[in-house]
């Protein structure tokens, strides 16, 4: 069976090298490519629109498109702008309305603010702040803290920028668009909530959600044979991959 393509697009502050240790595992089953965010080369903070077209010029043919963190949002901009070149989406460690509300469970929003500002003022710390929170939950956090060095952007005024697209609600994107999408959270995801899978579940009937165990946000590299499993069961299920 022809290996159907998977694009992978990283979370925010990180280069697409991140999925680096993974990708050998994913060719096996998949024609992998890692696009990044178009905001960096162009040096400003793009619109949805904008960076969905730029996104999908560099898809030649109907793929997967896999985001982890904001990237998952990016993903679904890009499907609810250009269905035709997106066979599904897959979700690592995300969440359609990041900042929490009365109603629906996410990253405090006085945290998120304080962020924001950390960019501003204290971009350093800010982001080496951020590559430990990250790795909260993770048997590896001291090493998988030191080897996300290499792959974490250097402070600008677009990485500050693009903070703002973690604020974006996409709760009615992810309902409405005609895609199957596939969620992963990981149960000691310190960014993500797991209390989020009950919420999920009532936004969509083209929606799956698997549950990740002794995964951080950095699920990928924590369960990377657990994550691939997954994938592999539902691109079978869908008819993209013979049964694993």
């Amino acid at each position: 069976m022809h290996k159907p393509s998977l694009v992978l697009l990283s979370g925010w502050a990180f280069k697409p090298e991140v999925f680096d240790p993974w990708t050998a595992l994913l060719s096996d089953s998949f024609d992998v490519s890692v696009l990044a965010y178009p905001d960096f080369s162009l040096g400003k903070r793009l619109s949805a629109d904008e960076r969905s077209s730029l996104l999908s010029d560099q898809i030649e043919q109907p793929a997967l498109i896999m985001g982890w963190s904001l990237g998952a949002g990016l993903a679904f901009d890009l499907a609810e702008r250009y269905p035709e070149k997106v066979l599904g989406v897959i979700t690592l460690g995300s969440n359609p309305c990041f900042v929490e509300s009365q109603e629906w469970p996410g990253m405090a929003a006085e945290q998120f603010q304080q962020f924001c500002n950390g960019m501003k003022l204290q971009p350093e710390k800010t982001l080496q702040r951020f590559k430990m929170l990250i790795t909260v939950g993770s048997a590896n956090q001291r090493d998988f803290a030191k080897r996300l060095t290499q792959s974490l952007y250097k402070p600008s005024e677009v990485l500050a920028d693009l903070l703002d697209e973690l604020a974006v609600d996409r709760r009615a994107t992810v309902a409405s668009i005609a895609v199957p999408h596939l969620h992963l959270l990981a149960d000691q995801d310190g960014l993500v909530p797991i209390t989020l899978r009950e919420r999920l579940g009532s936004l969509s009937k083209q929606l799956s959600l698997t549950v990740i165990r002794s995964g951080s946000h950095l699920l990928f590299w924590d369960q990377p044979q657990a994550c691939l499993k997954s994938i592999e069961g539902w691109c079978s299920g869908l008819g993209l991959l013979e049964s694993q």
